[in-house]
């Protein structure tokens, strides 16, 4: 795990501007969690973005598109429920394929130390950006980390994430970062959400071995396609 890819004193306005020289024109959605917003930074124009990106990149080639920036439907629903469950208040708390931040944020507003880490430097940038306009950045520590290989030398209460299991060879180096990395106090968890779609089965079979688990599904209209979909939340603790 390494420092993030941005000046850890440098104001809003300066990382804003940063921000700004690599996607364009920027603007803060208001996303309502548990009866008041958080203003999240989003790339204003996307599709435009990418065409921009592809262009770059020429016929043929490979663009790693900006998923991280977006904030995904199963983010909002493990966010609200991460706004309203009574953890233990000193609780410390890492998320995992953080993206803007918007679930360390909402546990960060309600006072507990977050650790907010993710693969990509672009990503991270966001998120302090957000920590800063939303005046947490003081509960909020933001870390370069890849949760397939690195190691952050501690361990957390809760771990949390979402749309991490996209890729089937995350599994087995996610299981062992998970166990690495959760706390061993009783009450500790791992929580995770994923589209219905998507929703990992042989990850949660290899994990039951060490954890009971809890699902929820919960439905949702997606407003994008004008279709119900389902984002499933996964609770997992230790076996005692």
């Amino acid at each position: 795990m390494t420092k993030p890819p941005f000046d850890p004193n440098a104001s809003l306005e300066e990382l804003l501007a940063k921000a700004r020289a690599r996607f364009g024109e920027l603007v803060f959605d208001q996303v309502e969690i548990g009866g008041a917003p958080l203003d999240i930074l989003q790339v204003k124009d996307m599709p435009a973005y990418i065409d921009k990106l592809l262009a770059r990149a020429g016929a043929g080639k490979k663009v790693d598109l900006p998923l991280w920036a977006k904030v995904w439907p199963t983010n909002v629903v493990l966010s609200m429920f991460l706004g309203k469950y009574p953890f233990p208040q000193d609780f410390e708390f890492l998320e995992i394929g953080a993206g803007v931040g918007l679930a360390g944020l909402v546990l960060a507003r309600r006072g507990y130390a977050v650790t907010i880490t993710d693969i990509e430097p672009d990503a991270l940038l966001f998120s302090r950006i957000n920590a800063l306009r939303n005046g947490l950045a003081d509960k909020v520590d933001i870390r370069i980390a890849d949760f397939t290989k690195d190691r952050l030398g501690r361990r957390y209460d809760v771990i949390l994430g979402c749309e991490i299991l996209f890729r089937k060879s995350f599994f087995e180096p996610l299981g062992l970062f998970l166990g690495e990395h959760l706390s061993d106090r009783a009450e500790a968890e791992i929580v995770l959400g994923s589209d219905g779609a998507r929703q990992g089965l042989d990850f949660f079979k290899k994990a039951a071995e060490t954890y009971a688990m809890m699902r929820k599904d919960v439905e949702y209209a997606d407003m994008e396609c004008d279709e119900q979909k389902t984002a499933c939340l996964y609770r997992l603790r230790r076996k005692q």
